[in-house]
């Protein structure tokens, strides 16, 4: 999942170290009966409804959650919405191409990020090449721009200043659009690498099909099959998709995305 500027992520995963240490932030443990990975988000899910749209779309609205507290008697939790996350679909013969449109607000300034991503029309929608450019309001040194391609075992990532090449091996992710290919139903256990922010590599990635989990909205219970990835240097996430191939659900520590739009 995503943060605004490189000091928000350093300092939010702080945050999150030090309550998880502390013991007051459910990351991995959930309350009697809640699935685990949706502990976080268990007072947002007490007040909506999952997007009631027919089917899975071209285009994707999730809004972007941030835990704040949660209630020590019942393990209700405080969810804030900080910002808007879109995903916009293109599928053609030989490529799929996913435009992102995702503005958060961490603190006072608002980060606007924009994206268009090249995947190969895998289930996994593995990365070919992309563009990326994050700016920061009122900020005249808040822009960062990048480019970057795949080509053979070899990724090159440009912004503008220098070049960073390096290998990879296996299929190479991004948070974003793992989240589109987790709606078509978890894969089995499977080896990627991700490229966080389309810039941070961090490889041997698992994803693995957990159980389809009961999970309870306001309007009551609904199935959802579940997935969940796991590897160095990422905080566990969960991925949860109804059986219309529309993920509801992304929850990681602190932050979670929830569908609030398929068109």
């Amino acid at each position: 999942m995503s943060g605004s500027t490189r000091r928000d992520a350093l300092g939010l995963a702080g945050a999150v170290a030090a309550l998880a240490t502390a013991g007051r932030l459910p990351l991995l443990g959930a309350p009697a009966g809640l699935p685990v990975g949706l502990s976080p988000v268990q007072g947002f899910l007490r007040r909506h409804a999952p997007s009631g749209q027919a089917s899975r779309g071209s285009s994707q609205e999730y809004a972007v959650l941030r835990w704040r507290a949660t209630d020590p008697g019942t393990g209700e939790t405080t969810n804030q919405e900080i910002g808007r996350l879109q995903l916009h679909v293109e599928r053609q013969a030989d490529q799929v191409v996913v435009n992102v449109m995702q503005t958060t607000r961490y603190s006072k300034p608002l980060n606007r990020l924009e994206a268009e991503i090249v995947c190969s029309p895998d289930p996994l929608l593995s990365l070919r090449s992309w563009k990326l450019d994050s700016t920061v309001e009122e900020r005249d040194d808040g822009r960062y721009a990048i480019s970057g391609r795949r080509d053979g075992d070899t990724v090159r990532i440009k912004d503008g200043m220098s070049e960073r090449v390096f290998d990879v091996a296996g299929p190479l992710v991004s948070q974003w659009t793992l989240a589109l290919a987790t709606g078509g139903g978890p894969p089995p256990q499977t080896r990627c690498g991700l490229l966080e922010d389309l810039l941070l590599y961090k490889p041997d990635q698992r994803l693995v099909a957990e159980a389809t989990v009961e999970v309870p909205f306001l309007d009551g219970s609904h199935q959802l099959r579940c997935c969940s990835q796991r590897g160095p240097a990422v905080l566990p996430v969960h991925y949860f998709a109804d059986a219309r191939g529309r993920t509801q659900l992304v929850t990681q520590g602190a932050l979670a995305w929830a569908l609030a739009e398929s068109s």
